[in-house]
């Protein structure tokens, strides 16, 4: 794209060269670690994925990560993006880097130390290398001292979409749900394929997991005893150990899934989940 073509973006591109302190974050852990390195009142607008601090969702929305486009951007005149790799189409990205507008794309983390880099670059473009510094220390400690259960148990994570009546899409090999699984001292029991794939009720009876995990989009406004009900009382799935114990809950999929600064908290709540299993297990 020649920019001499499109005067529209020339005229925002002015404009967001004359503005100061005007950010645009899109994708949730992009949205989280501005906020947590102390520039959230700077930031003008998110995107659809950025639900956390609560206080964003009082902010403009640019429409959803993967389906962004330049103009609604744009006309919000920022002074900096920051967003994640998710970040698509592709021609919206390369769009936005021929305006001039600094750019920071931080790769969407996997892994603690995907996340460190991810604080570092945001940190550096925001002039906060000091800030960055104590946040990764932060969370460092808050994983140092987590106790990880004593033993491994089965777990499945299950993505669930309360307002669909259809196949649960069970996670796999290579997602972020795997790595906290495992990260937290549980062992997730797919091990057949990667990412997402449609599981059967015959599939989870034979797997027999001891916990059943439920991502549930935080927000949808659904009634989690409703969702838990359903698996409760479904006859097929009475003989699964997680139904027997107890043993499903209900996990807000965002937050579970995010590589962010609050990644320790995440872990801790998994792995109280699981130590709880492991005691009940070591009642009977």
């Amino acid at each position: 794209m020649k920019l001499q073509k499109y005067p529209i973006l020339c005229l925002m591109l002015f404009a967001s060269l004359c503005a100061e302190d005007r950010i645009i974050t899109v994708g949730g852990t992009a949205t989280e670690l501005v906020f947590a390195l102390g520039a959230g009142d700077k930031v003008v607008a998110v995107d659809q994925s950025s639900l956390h601090p609560s206080k964003v969702q009082l902010l403009p929305q640019v429409g959803y990560i993967r389906m962004i486009s330049s103009e609604g951007i744009l006309a919000l005149e920022p002074s900096k993006i920051i967003t994640s790799s998710e970040i698509g189409p592709k021609e919206t990205l390369e769009q936005l880097k021929e305006t001039g507008i600094p750019i920071t794309v931080i790769r969407s983390p996997d892994t603690v130390n995907e996340l460190y880099e991810a604080i570092d670059l945001i940190g550096e473009a925001l002039n906060s290398r000091e800030e960055a510094r104590k946040l990764k220390a932060e969370v460092n400690q808050g994983l140092a001292e987590l106790k990880m259960p004593t033993k491994k148990i089965g777990v499945l994570f299950l993505m669930h979409h309360p307002y669909v009546d259809s196949a649960l899409n069970a996670a796999g090999k290579h997602t972020k749900a795997n790595t906290v699984i495992e990260l937290a001292g549980g062992e997730n029991l797919i091990d057949s394929h990667n990412g997402y794939k449609n599981i059967s009720e015959e599939a989870i009876l034979s797997l027999n997991p001891s916990i059943i995990l439920l991502g549930v989009p935080e927000n949808l406004d659904s009634d989690n005893a409703q969702i838990l009900d359903k698996f409760y009382t479904n006859p097929l799935l009475k003989n699964v150990r997680a139904i027997k114990d107890m043993g499903v809950r209900v996990v807000p999929l965002s937050k579970t899934l995010s590589f962010s600064h609050r990644i320790p908290e995440t872990m801790k709540q998994l792995s109280d989940i699981f130590k709880e299993s492991i005691k009940i297990n070591e009642s009977k």
